[in-house]
C-alpha cells in the first residue's frame, strides 16, 4: 500500500513539474526593480562619461593643426567611439525588455 502511495505521490509531482518549471522560469526572466535602477544608474554615468570624453576630444582637435592629429587625440577618438557603442548597445536592451 505505502509503494501504491508513493508512486501516486510521484504521479501528481510529476503533473505539477511543468507549471512549476513555467513559474520559475516566469519569476527569473523578470527583471527585478533593483536591477533595473543599477542599468539605468550605469546608462546615466556611461553617458556622463561619453559627454566628458566628446568635449575632450573636440578641444584636443581643436587644438591641433589642420595637417596634424597626435596618436592621444586618435585614442581618445577611439574611446568615444567604443564608449558610445556601449551606450547604444544598453540602450537597446533596455528598449527590447
Amino acid at each position: 500500500m505505502k509503494a501504491r502511495r508513493s508512486t501516486r505521490t510521484f504521479g501528481y509531482c510529476l503533473l505539477a513539474l511543468p507549471l512549476l518549471l513555467q513559474s520559475a522560469l516566469s519569476i527569473a526572466q523578470t527583471p527585478r526593480p533593483d536591477s533595473i535602477q543599477q542599468r539605468k544608474d550605469q546608462l546615466a554615468a556611461d553617458t556622463a562619461k561619453l559627454l566628458k570624453l566628446a568635449t575632450e576630444l573636440k578641444a584636443a582637435v581643436d587644438k591641433s593643426t589642420k595637417d596634424q592629429l597626435s596618436i592621444a587625440v586618435v585614442k581618445k577618438a577611439g574611446e568615444v567611439e567604443k564608449l558610445a557603442r556601449k551606450v547604444r548597445e544598453e540602450l537597446k536592451t533596455s528598449v527590447n525588455n
